[in-house]
């Protein structure tokens, strides 16, 4: 109780635990648990990593498509809409309102932003993710919902800074132009076939 720290989701007064044994660690003076500490603590701490690092990595975004026709042939193509790569960011600002919503963080890089997500206990709602993809922002959630309860600081930083595994994009609007040109190639390939089948039946 020395130091006065209190949880940020409750506010009850937090006791330092420091053994010899298990990593150290804060934990409720009172015996009543708190059931959102570790969603708050992991969500808090997530938004802090990524505004001092000043970047994040982006995974990788790729689309496919296949279809059958009626002789059975399969038609398949895929591109690519982005390859993972690790983003500097000029700016970081938590929780501003951007729209008529509220991303958890707002990365601003080259004169564009990025708007991340932190998943622990909650998705983004649909209504929430509809707003975003209508308004053609850049979106990224990092998905913490199941990560170990004890996680440290510096594990916690390997999966919301530097990897990629826990990472989806919600919105990139490249993909919409990029899903145009994956049509383009399988109607293309279509009629290649469809020209072809009808040569060899003219012979």
């Amino acid at each position: 109780l020395a130091c006065g720290c209190v949880c940020s989701s409750c506010l009850s007064p937090l006791v330092a635990r420091k053994g010899d044994i298990r990593a150290h660690y804060f934990a409720h003076h009172s015996r009543e648990s708190c059931e959102t500490a570790f969603e708050t603590s992991i969500h808090l701490m997530s938004k802090q990593l990524i505004e001092e690092a000043k970047f994040i990595a982006l995974p990788a975004l790729s689309l496919s498509a296949s279809v059958m026709t009626l002789d059975g042939t399969e038609i398949s193509d895929s591109v690519v809409v982005t390859e993972a790569k690790t983003q500097s960011l000029s700016e970081v600002r938590l929780e501003e309102g951007v729209h008529d919503f509220r991303p958890d963080i707002i990365g601003y890089y080259k004169g564009r932003r990025i708007l991340i997500e932190i998943f622990v206990a909650h998705k983004v709602g649909s209504k929430k993710l509809e707003k975003i993809r209508n308004k053609s922002e850049v979106a990224l959630e990092v998905d913490l919902s199941k990560v170990n309860r004890f996680i440290g600081k510096d594990e916690l930083y390997e999966i919301v800074v530097k990897g990629v595994e826990k990472k989806k994009w919600l919105s990139l609007p490249s993909a919409v132009q990029k899903k145009r040109i994956l049509r383009e190639r399988i109607e293309a390939k279509l009629k290649a076939l469809s020209e072809k089948q009808e040569r060899e039946k003219a012979k």
